[in-house]
């Protein structure tokens, strides 16, 4: 199936657009270059409204601004897509009509009602060249057959698919789009819900028919029939903790994945990390010694300052007081207070007696003048003997070599403080834009001991379930028996034997067929993924949708994190499931069909910003490998992105259009219209 071109009539932002689209075997890509906002992604979703009724959109209303203010009273407008493809080799244009009725004006604005949607089909009659319509009744069983609904998802790509499965190939998380591929080709997931309905819900139709014993024959079959719902509720509880207990596992395994590259990733700096640590607990130190040897030295110098002194300045004084001639007229031991206590008497001590104005009072009264404290002389010769005896008994201390050791110590501390300090500032610079992994480390931590205690729960859930399965076995058997004592409960047994063979054999087809489609699509995927990488490379899929890559001797490879190897695989998934889906449905479909009608063709791949969320290797990469990988392809891209897909697909590239849209005051996120403009790959820079 090729598509020719897509028309839009007031349909969002475009109100009168055609895109023309190559089918070019040569150059098969047509892309579409668009700014943010301008409508890139509508676009891409006109496609799936116009096949399918479901544009996907969070606004609901689909017709354009602009079209709705200038709608009068009770005036209806039509919102039209138009998708010309080519199937086999008959054209057929598929169109999706809604109407619209503005019912009345509220506060300005039109008030519109949804009117009828009709869909048709015609093509050009190959044998009269008229344009005819497919009947009404066979127009979406005509589409069906085309494309089917079911597959749309992988036709048409979003970027945030595309990044999600990326997501879950790099880090080696069960996907759903995988599995939900496999079933939408097979049509299994109808199969899946008959057997839940029919026995492993908790309403399922097994459970429905035990509710039909015939209890009042036989109370022992209530008393089993109510330890049966206990067990099985046990049964499913421990089952759900289970199910979320593995997913919870492989978000924190991925988490992990994670952690582990960005430890890796930021280990220089980590190191420098340690290494700044390290250098402020030394300047921590050296402060604090600085500080103790300061305040040590202080205490001694304090000490040792009266001492030294003593040492080089009294005996200077000492000789000057030698040289000074001091007229000693002392009487030893005696003081002022002595002569004042023998004139207040008024008797000598040798009993003579002291009269005023005798010649002995008077020569008391002049000895005032040179006994303590007038007379200094004694304090002289008293100091002179203290030092004299100070000098002779103390060790002189080396002042002058203690400052100088003092100085020293202190200029090798500051000095390395110093140069910490510079080395430090040289670290914070080279920091500046590094991440600390240690918290990363932390949490890696903590998820590894969630996993273990997950893990352990998980263990004994599971080991539990084994032995409630066992006796669930065992209590059936008893009711089976005691119910064939009763004819009517016999009935209602048989009905559940029944049921569970039907759900037996159910399963076994779904497993057998879901491994076969599954294998054919590793097949697929891994001739698509050697065409780009290593043949020695091989991808799997386990039971669970888990993809792993091996070399030739069945080691596991780590997926490249860049993001290369996870794109290709993700577009061999997208390929292939559009190869097999295209293939099953012929074979389904070939039986039914008219000779010459229904063909088996490649389907087109039309994604929408595909590699937003890869590096810019990655982009290249892929540029080069897309366009062998199917029939057609149509790529909606903006900025970096769209410089790469024309640097490296410009010879692949058949129609180039850019948009521009037209805003309301400027702003571009509220956008009234935009409009398509095809240009020359060659000639326009993007």
């Amino acid at each position: 199936m090729l598509l020719k071109s897509i028309k839009l009539k007031n349909f969002r932002q475009f109100i009168d657009t055609e895109i023309i689209f190559s089918t070019d075997k040569e150059k098969k890509v047509t892309f579409v270059l668009a700014n943010n906002y301008t409508g890139k992604t509508t676009l891409a979703s006109a496609f799936t409204w116009c096949l399918f009724g479901n544009a996907g959109l969070t606004n609901g209303v689909l017709l354009n601004r602009k079209v709705q203010y200038n709608l009068k009273p009770r005036e209806s407008v039509n919102v039209e897509v138009e998708v010309e493809l080519q199937y086999g080799k008959q054209d057929y244009c598929v169109k999706r009509v809604l109407t619209y009725i503005n019912n009345e004006t509220l506060y300005g604005k039109p008030k519109l009602d949804v009117g009828s949607t009709n869909l048709y089909i015609t093509y050009k009659d190959p044998e009269t060249g008229l344009t005819k319509g497919v009947d009404e009744s066979k127009v979406q069983d005509l589409l069906n057959l085309i494309i089917p609904q079911d597959l749309a998802d992988y036709f048409f790509m979003k970027a945030e698919q595309i990044n999600t499965m990326g997501k879950n190939v790099q880090e080696k998380i069960a996907s759903t789009d995988f599995s939900s591929a496999v079933k939408k080709i097979l049509g299994m997931q109808a199969i899946e819900n008959a057997i839940k309905h029919l026995v492993e819900q908790q309403n399922s139709t097994q459970s429905l028919f035990q509710k039909k014993y015939n209890g009042n024959s036989n109370a022992q079959i209530e008393r089993l029939q109510q330890k049966l719902d206990e067990i099985r509720k046990t049964i499913d509880k421990n089952n759900e903790y289970i199910e979320k207990a593995e997913l919870d596992i492989q978000k924190l395994n991925s988490r992990n994945v994670f952690l582990t590259s960005e430890i890796k990733k930021w280990e220089d700096g980590a190191k420098k990390q340690r290494e700044l640590d390290l250098l402020q607990n030394k300047i921590d130190s050296q402060e604090a010694l600085l500080k103790n040897y300061k305040n040590q030295y202080l205490a001694s110098f304090a000490k040792e300052l009266p001492i030294y002194c003593l040492q080089h300045v009294v005996p200077d004084v000492l000789s000057m007081l030698k040289e000074t001639k001091i007229e000693d007229k002392n009487i030893p031991n005696v003081n002022n207070k002595t002569i004042e206590f023998l004139l207040k008497r008024g008797e000598c001590i040798c009993g003579h007696k002291l009269e005023i104005g005798s010649e002995e009072h008077s020569t008391l009264v002049k000895l005032l003048d040179y006994v303590p404290p007038k007379y200094i002389g004694a304090t002289i010769s008293e100091y002179a003997a203290t030092a004299r005896e100070k000098i002779n008994k103390s060790i002189v201390p080396d002042l002058p070599l203690h400052f100088e050791q003092y100085q020293t110590m202190q200029l090798q501390l500051q000095t390395q403080i110093d140069e910490a300090y510079e080395k430090i500032n040289t670290l914070k610079k080279e920091l500046k834009d590094q991440k600390d992994t240690a918290k990363f480390e932390t949490e890696r931590a903590e998820n590894e001991e969630t996993i273990k205690m997950l893990n352990r729960n998980m263990i004994a859930k599971k080991s539990a379930n084994v032995q409630y399965e066992s006796e669930f076995k065992s209590k059936e058997k008893e009711l089976d028996k005691v119910s064939q004592e009763d004819s009517a409960n016999k009935h209602v047994n048989d009905c559940i034997n029944h049921v569970k063979y039907i759900a037996k054999v159910l399963r076994t087809h779904l497993t057998e067929k879901e491994t076969e489609l599954r294998d054919m699509m590793i097949e697929k995927m891994n001739e698509i993924f050697s065409s780009v990488f290593t043949s020695s490379y091989r991808i799997h899929l386990d039971e669970r949708y888990r993809l792993s890559i091996t070399d030739n001797s069945g080691s596991l490879q780590d997926i490249d994190t860049s993001g290369a190897q996870s794109v290709f695989v993700v577009l061999a998934f997208i390929t292939s499931v559009l190869y097999l889906a295209q293939q099953i449905h012929y074979n389904r479909l070939k039986d039914k069909t008219e000779a010459g009608f229904l063909v088996a063709e490649p389907y087109p791949l039309v994604l929408d910003a595909p590699f937003s969320a890869f590096d810019q290797a990655s982009t290249t990469a892929a540029c080069l490998k897309l366009p062998g990988l199917t029939e057609q392809i149509i790529i909606f891209s903006k900025d970096l992105e769209g410089n790469l897909i024309k640097q490296h697909m410009k010879d692949q590239i058949g129609k180039y259009y850019t948009m521009k849209a037209a805003t309301l005051d400027g702003n571009e996120r509220d956008v009234l219209e935009t409009k398509v403009e095809e240009g020359d790959i060659n000639a326009t820079s993007i």
